[in-house]
């Protein structure tokens, strides 16, 4: 799953970075073209993730677990959701008092992201290829 999310988060660093010439005080049509670009490679990160966009499914998973009466699933659904709007006022504090900057930022940190998730796959792969990880009460063979 890490080289996909790994190439999703490249792609969205690469489509925010291609909208920072398009940023002024109005977002133009091409710049906003290129963060929904960007918004929509994100949505493609996870492959189990359903939803027309990445905040719907996790809206309609979070309503759905909690109507099930899974309490401590649908919290982590509500995390989710908090983290999305505190993002959003960052963003909005950052884009205030930075401009352009803070678009070049937030591309900076997703494509930080990127090499993350491409580091922690080959970490994956190379414990899974030497036989995984073992519980503490198995011994490797």
């Amino acid at each position: 799953m890490c080289p996909r999310v790994a190439l999703c988060l490249a792609l969205t660093a690469v489509a925010l970075a291609a909208a920072m010439p398009f940023a002024g005080q109005k977002y133009s049509l091409a710049g906003t073209c290129f963060i929904t670009a960007g918004m929509g490679a994100i949505n493609q990160a996870r492959a189990d993730e359903t939803g027309v966009t990445f905040i719907t499914g996790a809206l309609v998973r979070t309503g759905r677990q909690h109507a099930d009466g899974k309490f401590c699933v649908a919290a982590i659904g509500l995390l989710r959701w908090i983290a999305l709007i505190a993002g959003v006022a960052i963003g909005t504090v950052m884009d205030l008092h930075y401009g352009n900057g803070a678009l070049a930022a937030i591309a900076a940190l997703v494509l930080l992201c990127s090499f993350a998730a491409m580091l922690h796959g080959s970490h994956d792969n190379r414990s899974s290829s030497e036989g995984g990880l073992t519980h503490a009460h198995e011994r490797p063979r």
